[in-house]
């Protein structure tokens, strides 16, 4: 799971279970080369993800539909073209 520490984003890497560090700059490089928009994308297919393990795995409804709701947010959210 994702966590930011240090000014960086510490994700798992797969099944071997190797930690990456993403740095904030990259995170910038990434909205400076695709978009603000396909970031705030790919953070709500992980939001909907996350609901649907949720509402599956714990039978959370209710969390699972806050989740469900910021994903649909964040990938309806309009960013002007940035």
């Amino acid at each position: 799971m994702p966590i930011l520490k240090g000014g960086h984003l510490k994700t798992d890497q797969g099944a071997k279970g190797v930690m990456q560090l993403i740095s904030i700059e990259q995170i910038e490089e990434h909205i400076d080369t695709e978009s603000l928009s396909d970031l705030l994308d790919l953070i709500g297919e992980v939001c909907s993800l996350k609901s649907d393990h949720v509402n599956y795995s714990w039978q959370d409804s209710r969390l699972a539909k806050k989740w469900s709701r910021i994903s649909y947010r964040l990938i309806t959210f309009k960013t002007g073209g940035l």
